[in-house]
């Protein structure tokens, strides 16, 4: 058995109200928003206290969610409701990225905070390192247990963030983080799921952690491609240790690792340490490959290979055209490529065949374009340099 001394400060119940970290308390009278995964264990009464459950994964069961929750927050015959707004558990040492469903309603929040002022923090806990069971069993052993609940005053949101639930969040967010003292990161529980996808590829779980809300945001990439990149990066990454090197980049296109490889490879090792994170990558195939990857870029890239103008590139103009590129690129270095372009077994590669292979490797589009361009310019040089006809 086990004691808890519970010491409140400042409460004022409001509609909503957030919470900073999960806790093993029970609280009477309340509504909770939680995952589907909890529902198991107490269905039953999770169903006759009328709880908003959301499954994470499903799109239409989290717009179901926040349906439920802005009913029953503008509707005062509904208890309030707790609503832990960063998703997943933590270490406690910075605030995640808060989720929107919690101020879709635009109603105001109440902030609560939960300090924990005891010798031995048994009450953290995360993804990884102890299990919830196991910390549960040592905060059952500790003879006396000291939380303390903090209420700060209600957050009444602006006309600016009632119309914009990120800026609404961000600014609650940025409020408890100052109260806490505690740094805010832009990590969420979309950075879980890829550290989950890159486990199951047997990457490192850190390669997930790319603060998926500030990518997401500036590059306009999906959950979806991002998992897409990440089954790229772990082709490229063979030893599996969360990064590539040259070595690995030069393997992965079959191509030596010359000067002008390390040029491209130097735009996706952003922090110049010689290896590229899952993160670097992603920023890279964003802001480099595909730019290049368009249309007018593609054929134009495509026409200088195109050495006889007859709309195919073989063999032998594959060769030309990596050889004059790469100074010691050999010819099985060629024959590779060439096959896995020419889909037809025709002996030659169509435009649509030299695009797919750019679409599945971006690092081609980038390398064939430079050498595109440089051909081009040199194009221009050589028959501006031709004496004029009398």
């Amino acid at each position: 058995m086990t004691l808890y001394h519970v010491q409140y400060r400042e409460k004022k119940t409001k509609k909503l109200l957030l919470l900073e970290v999960w806790t093993y308390v029970t609280v009477d009278a309340l509504a909770l928003c939680f995952k589907a995964s909890l529902v198991s264990f107490p269905e039953t009464l999770v169903r006759a206290t009328q709880q908003i459950v959301v499954d994470r994964t499903d799109t239409g069961s989290k717009g179901a969610a926040v349906d439920q929750l802005t009913e029953r927050a503008r509707d005062n015959r509904w208890p309030p409701i707790f609503i832990f707004p960063e998703g997943l558990c933590t270490n406690r040492k910075a605030l995640v990225t808060f989720k929107r469903g919690a101020f879709v309603p635009g109603c105001p929040v109440q902030p609560v905070v939960f300090h924990y002022p005891n010798k031995m923090d048994t009450v953290t806990w995360t993804w990884t390192g102890l299990s919830g069971l196991y910390s549960f069993y040592l905060t059952l052993c500790q003879f006396a247990n000291y939380l303390e609940v903090e209420f700060y005053p209600v957050y009444t949101p602006s006309e600016q963030e009632k119309e914009d639930p990120v800026l609404y969040a961000n600014n609650v967010r940025n409020l408890m983080a100052s109260k806490l003292n505690l740094p805010t990161s832009d990590h969420s529980y979309e950075d879980i799921r890829l550290m989950m996808a890159g486990m199951q590829q047997s990457l490192p779980f850190r390669a997930g952690m790319v603060e998926f809300v500030k990518l997401k945001n500036q590059l306009h990439m999906g959950l979806s491609d991002m998992k897409a990149l990440l089954q790229q990066f772990s082709e490229i990454d063979k030893n599996k240790d969360g990064f590539v090197d040259i070595d690995e980049f030069a393997e992965y296109l079959g191509l030596p690792a010359s000067p002008q490889l390390r040029e491209v490879f130097n735009m996706y090792d952003r922090n110049g340490d010689g290896r590229v994170s899952f993160r670097e990558y992603i920023i890279s195939i964003a802001l480099i490959c595909d730019p290049a990857n368009t249309e007018d870029t593609l054929r134009f890239a495509f026409q200088t290979m195109d050495v006889n103008c007859d709309g195919f590139v073989d063999r032998a103009e594959l060769k030309q055209i990596l050889h004059a590129a790469f100074d010691d690129v050999e010819d099985w270095h060629v024959d590779e490529l060439f096959d896995e372009a020419d889909v037809g077994g025709q002996g030659k590669i169509s435009y649509d065949e030299f695009a797919q292979v750019c679409i599945k490797r971006p690092e081609y589009a980038v390398l064939f374009q430079a050498h595109g361009l440089n051909r081009g310019m040199s194009n221009t040089t050589n028959a501006s340099s031709r004496p004029k006809d009398d």
